[in-house]
């Protein structure tokens, strides 16, 4: 049985340990509210969720397969949870038997045997499961997972596995047969299955009238660890063979535990921010390379669950852009449609639903973020020293078709040092096939890009009377950055 709920092509690669991640990216975005979120308590889950979003789905196939699967999850919420709960049962039944043991032969049967016995009542509720779940489903995930369970888990393969079990409960009674080699060594040592039932010579204590029989003196210790290696020696093939099955059902279950944990997140996440008035859309994702980008109703999901309601949302069609420009004037919800922007593409590449009603994207192998940051409290680094290091090593890790979300950088400098210093770093990011969309107040930077086709420009929106409604739109730049506004906010109009 293969779960591959989130790939068709293999089992999700999974870590016990929770991923670095990309710091800078995490902070920038704000992304710790988004896995509190998903976790919604659960230790397991934040990891889940922190592993998925720090290594996005970069194949289409695979993303649109994920996507499906999510669509089915979120159509039937029942069926991720049962199937999360019976992971969850068997995984700690194994880890409960799989604290104690030795590596003697002995020791390794008995204990695959006995796991196998405790996870066969929870191998026949995953088939009653799959029986019950399978005419409800409609991916190819969820169908694939349920057919083959049902394939593999007929009464016939219960029947035989606990038929076997029991007789390897108690294999004092288990019969081998052997040949001797010209050095008078045992060769060919095999099991044999015995007859339940006990004839009447075992009853009364004969040996067989066709067998040989020998006893061991009870101060014959030689003998004794002879019999034990023969014994071992007969034992080691079903031992390996039991040991090996058992590892494949664990496998099974850590696989099905981590891809419903990925559901159950996605789930977590819909139910918060559908409670809080945003819209949910399942996103498309287009192939990687292009220059497809819009959305309806984008909204920053951090800002939602901080907020506890919907924040304002704004559109965008930046298809053929290679670079979108968001300038104006402060607190006007530039750097909060950034976010928005750069974790919706992060949470349609983890095959996740999206705070938007539309959200269409070309996958990108990596995003990159560059977020001003605080002055150095270290003092061994000028703020300018350290943006351009940042931005140094961002360069050195990009690559084309990658996206590049850039907010205020390199205004720690005067104004036309530091649009200088952006338009050449942004004009080299963008001959090298990586796109780039930045919030910024350098209007040399502004002006280095008028003009150019593949440029497109946002502001936040003002009315007629100067009041900030928040939305980003697309505007031609304006140099003014209406500081009187801020004059008469502070000292009064």
């Amino acid at each position: 049985m293969r779960v591959r709920l989130l790939d068709p092509g293999r089992e999700t690669p999974r870590s016990s340990e929770p991923p670095a991640g990309d710091p800078a990216l995490i902070e920038d975005l704000g992304l710790d509210r988004l896995i509190e979120t998903m976790a919604d308590g659960d230790a397991f889950l934040e990891l889940v969720a922190r592993t998925e979003l720090t290594r996005p789905v970069t194949d289409l196939d695979t993303l649109r397969y994920r996507l499906e699967v999510t669509a089915d999850a979120l159509a039937h919420p029942d069926v991720v949870r049962a199937l999360h709960r019976l992971a969850n049962e068997a995984i700690e039944s194994q880890r409960r038997l799989w604290r104690y043991g030795g590596r003697r032969v002995q020791s390794v049967l008995s204990k695959a045997v006995h796991g196998l016995t405790d996870v066969m009542p929870s191998l026949r509720s995953l088939r009653e499961r799959a029986a019950e779940f399978r005419p409800v489903v409609e991916s190819a995930g969820f169908s694939a997972l349920l057919d083959s369970v049902l394939a593999d888990l007929d009464e016939a393969f219960f029947t035989e596995v606990e038929d076997h079990l029991a007789r390897l409960q108690y294999h004092p009674d288990l019969a081998f047969t052997a040949s001797l080699d010209v050095d008078g060594a045992l060769t060919a040592v095999v099991p044999h299955r015995t007859e339940k039932r006990r004839r009447w010579r075992d009853l009364l204590g004969l040996p067989p009238a066709d067998q040989l029989t020998f006893t061991i003196a009870e101060r014959d210790d030689a003998g004794a660890r002879a019999l034990g290696e023969m014994r071992d020696r007969a034992l080691l093939g079903v031992a390996e063979a039991l040991g090996q099955c058992a590892e494949h059902v664990r496998a099974f279950y850590d696989a099905l535990q981590w891809d419903t944990a990925f559901l159950l997140r996605c789930l977590n996440l819909h139910a918060a921010l559908r409670d809080r008035g945003v819209d949910t859309c399942l996103p498309r994702p287009h192939e990687r390379g292009g220059t497809v980008l819009h959305a309806a109703r984008l909204r920053d999901p951090g800002l939602a669950l901080l907020l506890g309601n919907a924040p304002v949302a704004s559109d965008l069609d930046a298809d053929g852009s290679s670079i979108v420009i968001i300038s104006g004037a402060s607190q006007g919800g530039k750097t909060t449609f950034l976010r928005a922007l750069g974790t919706a593409q992060l949470l349609m590449q983890c095959g996740l639903v999206v705070p938007a009603s539309v959200f269409e994207a070309s996958i990108v192998p990596r995003v990159h973020t560059h977020f001003r940051r605080g002055e150095d409290t270290t003092m061994e680094h000028g703020k300018l020293d350290e943006e351009l290091a940042r931005m140094s090593a961002l360069v050195d890790a990009a690559s084309p078709g990658d996206l590049v979300l850039s907010n205020d950088s390199f205004t720690s400098t005067n104004e036309r040092e530091g649009g200088d210093i952006a338009r050449e770093v942004f004009q080299g990011l963008l001959v090298g096939g990586v796109r780039v969309v930045a919030v910024t107040h350098l209007e040399p930077l502004v002006e280095g890009f008028l003009g150019e086709d593949s440029a497109l420009f946002l502001a936040p929106q003002r009315t007629p009377e100067g009041q900030r409604t928040f939305v980003i739109q697309p505007e031609r730049p304006n140099p003014t950055s209406h500081a009187l506004d801020i004059f008469d906010a502070v000292f009064g109009s």
